[in-house]
C-alpha cells in the first residue's frame, strides 16, 4: 500500500514539474529579438513623407530597422532636401543603440542616463509585426516612425 502511495505521489510531483515547464500566450515576451522591419511611414503619412526642419521642406524617402538577439539596434532613414539653398540633396542617417522590450512597449538607449521617462530616448510600441517609434530628437518636434516586419 505504501509503494502504492509513494508511486503516486511521485506521479503527481512530475505532472505538476511538467505543467510548471510548460508556457501559455500569456507569458512575457522575450526582451530582446532577431528582426529587421521596413520604415512605411512618418507622422501618420506614407512615404515619401514631408516636414520640415529649420523652416526647409524635409522627404522622408526610406528607412529600415534591424533588431537582433544581443539588444542591439540599428536605424536607417534617408531624406531628401529638394528645395534647399545649399543644395544639400540626398543624404542618409544610421544610428546604433541599445534597446529592450517590456510588454507590448520598446525602449532605445541607455536607462541608465535618467530611466524609461527620459524626453531623449526612443520608445514606442512593439508587436510581432508592427513598431512605432517616436524620436523626440528628430526634426524640432520630433518624429513618429512606423515599422512593418520584413524578416525574422
Amino acid at each position: 500500500m505504501r509503494l502504492l502511495r509513494a508511486s503516486a505521489l511521485l506521479l503527481a510531483i512530475a505532472t505538476i514539474a511538467t505543467l510548471a515547464a510548460c508556457s501559455d500566450g500569456t507569458a512575457p515576451r522575450s526582451t530582446s529579438v532577431n528582426r529587421q522591419y521596413v520604415l512605411e511611414s512618418f507622422n501618420g503619412h506614407a512615404l515619401p513623407a514631408t516636414t520640415e526642419m529649420l523652416d526647409l521642406p524635409l522627404v522622408i524617402a526610406s528607412g529600415s530597422l534591424t533588431l537582433d538577439l544581443t539588444g542591439n539596434s540599428i536605424t536607417r532613414t534617408s531624406t531628401q532636401e529638394p528645395t534647399t539653398p545649399a543644395g544639400h540633396g540626398d543624404s542618409s542617417q544610421e544610428d546604433s543603440a541599445t534597446y529592450r522590450i517590456s510588454g507590448d512597449s520598446i525602449y532605445f538607449g541607455d536607462p541608465k542616463l535618467c530611466g524609461d521617462s527620459c524626453d531623449a530616448l526612443r520608445r514606442g510600441s512593439f508587436s510581432d509585426s508592427i513598431v512605432t517609434i517616436f524620436d523626440p530628437s528628430f526634426t524640432l518636434d520630433g518624429g513618429l516612425f512606423g515599422y512593418r516586419i520584413v524578416a525574422n
